[in-house]
């Protein structure tokens, strides 16, 4: 029985996977306020509620990417 896993399958899920990582651990980073977080933020200017919404959004958008089933979403 063959696999249906392909090499560009693997490479997509992947890097997908990996990106979705890097921006997950960056929402819930903004989400909780993390220092470092805070403290770029107060360099930029904006106000600490906008990093909750940008946190939201950020793991709004991981979950939509991994959504795979739902195109519609998409």
């Amino acid at each position: 029985m063959e696999s249906k896993l392909g090499p560009k399958l693997i490479v997509f899920w992947t890097t997908t996977a990996l990106f979705c990582a890097v921006v997950g651990f960056s929402g819930v980073s903004h989400f909780t306020h993390a220092e470092n977080m805070v403290e770029a933020m107060f360099g930029l200017g904006y106000p600490l509620y906008f990093m909750t919404i940008i946190g939201l959004a950020k793991m709004a958008g991981v979950v939509t990417v991994l959504a795979s089933g739902l195109p519609r979403l998409k």
